[in-house]
């Protein structure tokens, strides 16, 4: 068993894998989709959400934003090892609606196996992996993407879904709060303790989640940053040498999918800057009050 995944782990490490992540309402999702439009990329959908976890990685009540420690390890890599290998996971039957279970399954196992023979480079598309950027670089060897977005945008998008942030996922977790989030551990503990409204939060959650982002370019410059507001000003623009730096193909079918879909489907919510407000599209101000607004400025100006 340890030969064969030492071969998985050499093939998929030859494959150069990718891994797109950053902060979750960021447009992990549209960066992802349109990096995978390259011919030669196939798209994995977020392994380590929690809602998908117990089916891709038989991981069952993983919180959000988990980090895999050496402890988790040994359960979790042969996971990963079979799903960038192109060997579909062992999903439970009731990840599909009864009437789809077969229907469901069979063609995306084939896809999976279709990809690998096609020697595709696997692009996992997931923000709960920014923990795990490091790992990922040393198991796999890939390239990693990290999407960020503005504070304004991030938090009103979180508002105007209305998807607060349980923060007990984090000082549930001694790896994070011992290491990466030690910066933030009194704040984080207060929130987990007694909840906030749901702009402190996002404001909580945007500083932490930055400052990770933030200190992961640092570290390696090879790592890539993107910015939601940057990409949304002119994608094409954006993403072609964004495309150069993955050594990924530029074809028409990505030009299409930005021109027809992709552009519309995540419009910027927030500008880059006060002084490009009239640039953009101000949805974002019509979700928030003025003292939102300059809540959000003051709390997150100190990044």
């Amino acid at each position: 068993m340890s030969r064969r995944r030492n071969e998985d782990e050499s093939v998929i490490k030859a494959a150069k894998p990718l891994l797109v992540t950053g902060m979750h309402r960021s447009g992990s999702t549209w960066v992802g989709r349109t990096l995978a439009a390259a011919p030669e990329v196939f798209y994995v959908h977020e392994p380590l959400n929690p809602d998908f976890a117990p089916h891709y990685l038989e991981q069952p009540d993983l919180p959000y934003y988990w980090k895999v420690t050496e402890a988790h390890e040994p359960r979790v890599l042969p996971a990963f090892q079979r799903l960038l290998s192109g060997r579909f996971p062992r999903i439970d039957a009731r990840f599909f609606r009864p009437e789809r279970r077969f229907i469901s399954r069979f063609p995306q196992a084939m896809t999976f196996r279709w990809a690998a023979f096609q020697q595709k480079r696997f692009l996992i598309k997931d923000p709960f992996m920014l923990f795990n950027v490091e790992w990922f670089e040393q198991r796999f060897g890939g390239r990693v993407v990290l999407v960020t977005r503005s504070p304004l945008g991030f938090v009103t998008s979180l508002k105007a879904r209305g998807w607060t942030f349980d923060f007990r996922h984090f000082t549930r977790q001694s790896a994070l709060m011992d290491g990466p989030l030690v910066a933030h551990r009194e704040a984080i503990e207060r929130a987990a303790a007694e909840p906030p409204d749901i702009i402190e939060q996002g404001c909580l959650l945007w500083k932490v989640l930055d400052a990770r982002i933030q200190a992961l370019v640092q570290a390696n410059p090879q790592r890539i940053l993107s910015s939601h507001e940057t990409l949304c000003r002119d994608p094409e623009a954006a993403f072609r040498p964004l495309f150069d730096r993955l050594d990924l193909s530029w074809s028409g079918r990505t030009r299409s999918f930005l021109r027809k879909g992709g552009q519309a489907a995540f419009t910027p919510s927030v500008p880059s800057g006060e002084e490009q407000d009239s640039a953009f599209d101000t949805r974002w101000a019509q979700r928030l009050t003025e003292a939102e607004t300059t809540r959000i400025r003051e709390a997150t100006a100190s990044g």
